[in-house]
């Protein structure tokens, strides 16, 4: 049986599009790159923010230009503290004392390796639940005794977090010029 070019092209698009779809999106990709060209025109290695959304959580971030970004999110034992380090523009202390007086249960830690997004590019990515629980994005779930799907939808669900977290950081390096 021989099969029409036009056939066979359809065919193969149906399955890389399968392929794609099996995918998770990476939706955190633009957030990224916007956060790190405020940071970059600032001159800034780190931020960090108050969330205006959940009392005495706050968000941070380290940048590494062209290896990582680090980005934390947690509530705190020592909000008026961290809140001090943000007006003050101590944004390095502000990242670290995140890290150090976080509530374990609320600690949201993202090594983003190439700082492009969840799973972009074929990096792997490294994200921390509660401290400890950690989840590696390296499109290889059975790594983690994961299916494909359980491994996209933490992957979706990291990603949109992270996005988020990211997203609230940029408006805050937005914000610091118009307060100068």
């Amino acid at each position: 049986m021989r099969m029409s070019v036009g056939v066979l092209a359809g065919i193969v698009t149906i399955a890389m599009g399968a392929v794609v779809a099996a995918r998770a999106p990476v939706g955190s990709a633009a957030a990224v790159q916007d956060l790190i060209s405020e940071m970059t025109s600032k001159q800034l290695q780190a931020i960090a923010a108050a969330d205006p959304d959940v009392p005495n959580r706050f968000v941070a971030a380290m940048l590494v230009p062209g290896v990582q970004l680090l980005v934390v999110g947690a509530e705190t034992t020592a909000p008026a503290f961290i809140q001090q380090q943000i007006t003050a523009r101590q944004f390095s202390e502000a990242y670290s004392s995140l890290h150090q007086a976080a509530v374990p249960a609320t600690k949201l830690f993202i090594q983003d390796m190439g700082a492009n997004g969840l799973g972009a590019d074929g990096e792997v990515d490294i994200m921390y639940e509660q401290g400890t629980r950690q989840t590696i994005f390296d499109d290889d779930p059975k790594r983690q005794h994961l299916s494909r799907d359980q491994y996209n939808q933490r992957l979706a669900k990291a990603d949109a977090s992270y996005a988020a977290m990211v997203t609230l950081l940029t408006e805050a390096a937005r914000n610091l010029s118009k307060t100068e």
